[in-house]
C-alpha cells in the first residue's frame, strides 16, 4: 500500500469505476485483482446514481463504506478518499 490514505477526483467515469481504480491505486495493485469485487460489497449502479437529483443535478452528501481492506468515502462532488481500514478508529458504542 502506498500510505495511510489516497484522495482522487472522479473524472467523466462513473463513481463506481473511480472507487475501484482509487482503491487499486491505493493498494498498489490492478483493479481486477481486488477481492471481493465491488458488486459483492454494494450495488455499483446505485452508487453511480446516488447523488443524482431531479433534472440530473447532483445532490450534496457523501457515503462511506468498507471495501477490500480499505475505508472509502465518496462525496457528491466526485472526490474519492481511500484510507487503510486499520487506521480508522473503531466505532464507540
Amino acid at each position: 500500500m502506498k500510505g495511510p490514505s489516497t484522495e482522487t477526483q472522479a473524472d467523466a467515469e462513473s463513481l463506481s469505476y473511480s472507487v475501484v481504480e482509487s482503491v487499486a491505486r491505493h493498494k498498489g495493485t490492478e483493479a481486477l485483482s481486488l477481492d471481493p469485487p465491488l458488486y459483492e460489497v454494494l450495488d455499483p449502479d446505485a452508487l453511480d446514481v446516488l447523488f443524482t437529483g431531479e433534472g440530473g443535478m447532483r445532490c450534496a452528501g457523501e457515503i462511506s463504506f468498507e471495501y477490500s481492506g480499505c475505508w472509502v468515502t465518496v462525496s457528491s462532488d466526485g472526490h474519492v478518499f481511500v484510507e487503510d481500514d486499520s487506521v480508522r478508529e473503531p466505532p464507540t458504542s
